[in-house]
């Protein structure tokens, strides 16, 4: 028997998303990273204050502290770039309500690590310089670079076709993508220039890492035009949906299919009625569609006529109209079971389809032998020939027909302005 199968539903892609925001805040002080974070915290801070005593120092060994430094500075600020890497990775991915992978910490093996130390040094030689040198490599070079880099994952980034794809992809979000980074380059810098306060070194790092979780955000958000994997997405989340309702219905329809082969179509189509009961304005369009290649017709049928009487119920007549002529296609004498569906059908169909209208129309008194409706079919009637037709005397002849049966509705005004109009000019 078929089961019910599992959907991502909409609400889970919205929690998905609304956790964005506060990952790119939270991950830095909550994960893994946040061993990176507090290493360089404390590493950098110290590094600070004895780069303060370098010059007390004699020529030989000041050289050789200062050697020394700089490649722990490097290991240190490797490590810090290699978790904000992680970090945008993660939330670019749309995964960032789930907890952070580990990622290595070695910048000796990540060339981001070595990227981002050239872009430091660069945003403190810049700072050194006027004002105006400043601000193009901070607020413009070092932001595009970094995030060409990052969303091509590695120095690929850094060729003119990727700058360009990352120009164009991120659109109007380049403008806060480079001010994100920008500030957050500037404090670094500044930190390096003036300050050296561990309260200070913790914001700057953690500042780092959380503007990659916002350019990760960015990057999800322009996902559609930039070479990003994701891990979950809407359209990920609606792909699984539908292949689970695809694989539901496989199961549904070997059912029907045993069913009908054991000439038990009523069994059959109260277990597909119940089946799509459940949510009917889902449901109903994937089974019709795939009952199109189901063997047994008087199945097929027999749901259209009742998805028919949904569809006009929902108010999308001329969906059902479609439906209507694709079912008379295939079986001429195919009609709805009710006049009201079908006298909504006739209201909506569409010039283009005069020819398959035009006999429905005449049958329908026959059809639907005391049916309401059938005084009001009749003035279609007469419309379509007075203005689709060009034929004003069968309107005539048909609205004074109708007229002598039923003389009570001289007074209907639409009968009134289409027997004014099917008179002779003159």
């Amino acid at each position: 028997m078929w089961t019910a199968g599992c959907t991502a539903c909409a609400v889970c892609a919205a929690r998905r998303r609304r956790a964005e925001l506060p990952a790119a805040f939270l991950l830095p002080v909550t994960s893994y990273a946040t061993w990176a974070l507090g290493a360089w915290t404390l590493g950098a801070w110290l590094l600070l204050k004895l780069l303060a005593g370098y010059y007390a120092i004699s020529d030989t060994l000041g050289f050789f502290a200062l050697s020394f430094l700089l490649v722990t500075w490097y290991l240190l600020f490797g490590a810090l770039s290699l978790a904000a890497r992680a970090l945008y990775a993660q939330i670019a991915a749309g995964a960032g309500d789930e907890p952070l992978a580990k990622f290595s910490l070695n910048p000796l093996q990540e060339p981001y690590a070595a990227f981002s130390a050239m872009l430091l040094v660069a945003a403190v030689w810049s700072w050194s310089g006027d004002t105006a040198t400043f601000l193009l490599f901070a607020a413009i070079i070092l932001p595009l670079a970094t995030v060409s880099v990052l969303v091509h994952d590695g120095f690929a980034g850094l060729s003119p076709q990727a700058m360009l794809q990352t120009l164009t992809g991120l659109g109007a979000w380049l403008v806060p993508s480079c001010a994100l980074l920008g500030a957050a380059f500037w404090l670094l810098a500044n930190m390096l220039h003036q300050w050296n306060s561990l309260p200070v070194v913790f914001a700057a790092g953690y500042g780092f890492l959380s503007v990659h979780g916002l350019l990760g955000m960015i990057t999800f958000h322009c996902r559609q035009r930039l070479p990003v994997h994701t891990l979950h997405s809407p359209e990920q989340t609606a792909d699984a949906e539908h292949q689970a309702r695809q694989s539901t219905l496989d199961a549904l329809l070997m059912d029907l299919h045993r069913l009908c082969n054991a000439d038990r179509q009523r069994e059959a189509i109260d277990q597909l009625e119940s089946f799509a009961a459940r949510d009917h304005a889902i449901w109903d369009p994937l089974i019709q569609e795939r009952l199109r290649r189901f063997h047994h017709q008087p199945l097929r049928l027999e749901f259209a006529v009742r998805y028919l009487n949904r569809l006009v119920g929902q108010r999308k007549p001329l969906r059902g109209w479609a439906l209507l002529l694709e079912c008379m296609a295939e079986e001429p004498a195919f009609r709805p079971n009710s006049d009201a569906t079908m006298y909504a059908l006739l209201m909506a169909a569409e010039q283009r389809d005069v020819l398959h209208l035009l006999p429905l129309l005449e049958e329908f008194a026959e059809t639907y032998a005391g049916s309401g409706f059938a005084a009001h079919v009749d003035i279609r009637r007469a419309e379509v020939h007075l203005q689709w037709l060009g034929d004003p005397a069968t309107a005539q002849t048909i609205l004074r027909d109708l007229l002598a049966l039923r003389p009570d509705l001289r007074s209907d005004a639409r009968l009134k302005r289409l027997l004014a109009a099917a008179q002779p000019s003159g």
